[in-house]
């Protein structure tokens, strides 16, 4: 059987700039309706909903379809960024900054104090997307985060996830919809579409 899913990241939160992994960081309302009108216009608004439980996925989701529909998915959070998660950049000590390069640099060998480790991450993705796949009958539309979509397609793709490259070279935008398609049967095909495709920019990008 032939299904379509469509990974997208929810939109820009508001609120200074900050690793928000397990924080509940909020979308403003306006730029959930742009979404959905987004979505709506590709025909994509009616389709079967997985959610992250984060309100920056869920709250979008509740406005897709009926909330007693959607399957809500607490292993496609976001990663736990420790001791930084939610924090904005700009309180951060400065003689902290040395613990967030390291770890942007190499964010398996470099984990964040009282975080989650990329292998815990990728773990924890990749089992939830083989029992997703397992359970899958027809298209799809999963509203999760950035972390979340690149460790799918390191998956997807057989790449290393300890690849610095898929968090500072991979562009997995807010509001950007990733396409997988996906044939499941004696032994299950997905084939990556399209990645990270910007269903609107806002301003000043």
């Amino acid at each position: 059987m032939k299904s379509d899913v469509w990974l997208l990241r929810h939109g820009k939160t508001t609120g200074p700039a900050a690793l928000n992994g397990h924080v509940d960081a909020p979308v403003a309302e306006s730029t959930q309706m742009r979404i959905r009108q987004a979505l709506a216009q590709q025909g994509l608004a009616d389709l079967q909903v997985v959610s992250s439980p984060l309100s920056r996925c869920l709250g979008l989701a509740k406005r897709l379809t009926d909330e007693a529909q959607i399957v809500i998915q607490p292993d496609w959070k976001e990663m736990h960024f420790g001791d930084f998660d939610g924090v904005p950049f700009d309180q951060i000590p400065q003689n902290r900054w040395i613990e967030l390069e390291k770890f942007w640099e190499n964010p398996e060998q470099y984990p964040l104090a009282g975080g989650e480790t990329l292998a815990a991450f990728y773990q924890r993705v990749a089992s939830c997307w083989g029992h997703f796949i397992g359970q899958l009958q027809t298209d799809t539309l999963v509203v999760t985060h950035g972390g979340v979509i690149r460790m799918i397609l390191a998956q997807v793709l057989n790449l290393d996830w300890r690849n610095p490259a898929l968090f500072t070279r991979l562009n997995i935008g807010n509001q950007s919809l990733t396409h997988l398609e996906v044939v499941t049967g004696e032994h299950d095909f997905v084939t990556v579409k399209t990645i990270g495709t910007q269903l609107f920019f806002t301003e000043g990008k």
